[in-house]
């Protein structure tokens, strides 16, 4: 839900703001339940789609709009087509959410690209990846962090009791937890392999998963998740929850939060965490391995490698004060450089600058 949180904000700040968005989708609703216009458009081919690219134009232009903001890779080549045959005076703004994955060099790819006027890549592992993986001119490039609403993230804060006690935890326990969809990817079996590994030294220690499976996937790993924590040996000290809207229940509830996705491009549930100053393991990868700058703001692990996960926990259960040291600097990152007050300003600032220059 980039797209809302973005379009909000910059409605915040006072710019009109339209969503183009297909019809009773996730972000359909969300516009309606809130004070966001929104105008539904036919959900767009991923290629060549000329005729709804022309008609997406078309609203552009009839809604006098001064840039079209793209947060999501698949809809830029109608936006790009959108520009070319009616929006060609419109800025057209890419804010990078994923990896880029594979080469993007062939002609096709360049024409599409190349009618972006401002690319806003969320970290500077990303922003190389357009340099290294495509031909789209650098001086078009610029980098502002994904962000969190600190403000809405810490409303209604639960105390860390209240927290404790909605997942059936004690102050004595020390709480690792881990939040994200059940999935492969996401490694939850790598977390409960380095947990075992830990639960006989550490008698105190509990594991906690909030996230469930995406409906129709992975079936066959959740069950397998779900089988290991039910094991007799652990099946006190470990919990699996499903997703909640007040997340500040689990960030309230844990000593120390685990992002072990080796893929992970920005890692916004690991920002949260830092947020609320908590202790991160991280795989030394990809985001996480930036977000956390050399281990800075905790503590860094080899993907897929259980082993080296103890180590990082180890680390951290056996060098509290220096955890919690780490815990305070990441808080007062997160407030620096990752609030959307501050990222919502920065992405103003340029736009007014791009829009200047076309002028």
């Amino acid at each position: 839900m980039n797209v809302f949180r973005n379009a909000s904000w910059m409605q915040d700040l006072g710019h009109d703001v339209n969503v183009l968005c297909v019809s009773d989708s996730k972000l359909h609703e969300a516009c309606l339940s809130s004070n966001l216009k929104c105008t539904t458009v036919v959900k767009n081919k991923k290629y060549f789609d000329y005729k709804n690219a022309k008609i997406v134009g078309q609203i552009v232009l009839d809604l006098k709009a001064q840039v079209l903001w793209c947060c999501d890779k698949n809809d830029i080549s109608i936006l790009s087509l959108a520009k070319k045959y009616r929006a060609k005076k419109v800025l057209l703004v890419y804010q990078q959410n994923m990896q880029i994955g594979v080469a993007k060099t062939s002609p096709a790819h360049t024409i599409r690209l190349r009618r972006i006027d401002l690319w806003i890549a969320p970290l500077h592992y990303l922003k190389e990846q357009v340099g290294e993986l495509t031909k789209f001119s650098k001086e078009k490039v610029r980098m502002v962090p994904l962000s969190v609403d600190l403000k809405g993230l810490k409303e209604n804060l639960p105390s860390r009791d209240t927290a404790r006690a909605y997942f059936n935890l004690s102050n004595e326990d020390v709480v690792v937890g881990m939040m994200g969809r059940i999935d492969p990817h996401k490694s939850q079996h790598l977390v409960i392999d380095a947990f075992l590994a830990l639960a006989n030294d550490y008698p105190n220690l509990k594991l906690l998963f909030v996230g469930a499976k995406t409906e129709g996937e992975w079936d066959e790993y959740y069950q397998r998740i779900q089988d290991k924590i039910s094991e007799p040996s652990i099946n006190s000290r470990v919990s699996l929850c499903d997703f909640m809207d007040n997340t500040a229940y689990f960030y309230q509830a844990i000593d120390t939060f685990v992002m072990a996705s080796e893929k992970e491009t920005f890692g916004m549930v690991t920002v949260e965490a830092m947020a609320f100053g908590r202790a991160v393991a991280g795989t030394n990868t990809a985001g996480t391995k930036e977000l956390l700058e050399n281990e800075s703001f905790g503590y860094y692990f080899e993907p897929r490698d259980a082993d080296s996960l103890k180590e990082a926990l180890v680390r951290i259960l056996d060098n509290p004060e220096v955890a919690n040291r780490k815990g305070v600097e990441a808080k007062n990152e997160v407030k620096k450089k990752y609030d959307r007050e501050i990222t919502s300003r920065q992405i103003e600032k340029l736009l007014f600058e791009f829009i200047k220059r076309k002028k």
